[in-house]
């Protein structure tokens, strides 16, 4: 690890949980002024922790160590809860009358780009496979691509 990395760690590492645990020790032996030992050490690991927490940024800035935020790359969940999402979430109410009702899923024939990613069958949460067996009143929450995918997602459970 480069040097500049080893100084940003050890800026940033835990301070102030030992010595405020070692410092409770005169407190319970009951040794005289312990609670002046004990407000410094306090004090000084507070002190610590603010003046740190407050200049990571700086730091890392000044370090070189800090990506900029156009080079940091995306996690799915960032890309989820971006501004333009590329996928649509819809609850779909399965009827007793519908075409899924005591069907597998992989009978169904759902679209490529649509799944169900859970199912709500008696106030429950269900993580569906393709065994699982569609019943009347199950509340599908289903995951697609684009807009008008559920026409066909529509279209498949014949709602």
């Amino acid at each position: 690890m480069k040097l500049k990395r080893r100084f940003y760690i050890s800026w940033v590492g835990l301070r102030g949980a030992v010595p405020i645990v070692f410092a409770t020790y005169p407190l319970l032996a009951g040794i005289d002024k312990a609670h002046m030992i004990f407000n410094i050490v306090f004090f000084i690991s507070v002190t610590s922790i603010l003046i740190q927490g407050t200049t990571l940024s700086i730091v890392a800035k000044w370090l070189g160590v800090a990506l900029p935020e156009q080079a940091k790359k995306l996690t799915a969940t960032d890309l989820l809860l971006s501004e333009n999402p590329k996928a649509e979430m819809k609850e779909i109410l399965i009827t007793s009358n519908c075409f899924a009702v005591n069907k597998k899923i992989v009978e169904l024939g759902f679209p490529k780009n649509a799944i169900i990613a859970m199912i709500i069958r008696d106030n429950n949460y269900l993580t569906p496979n393709g065994a699982t067996i569609i019943k009347a009143q199950d509340t599908l929450i289903v995951l697609a691509d684009k807009h008008n995918v559920f026409d066909e997602v529509y279209k498949t459970l014949k709602i």
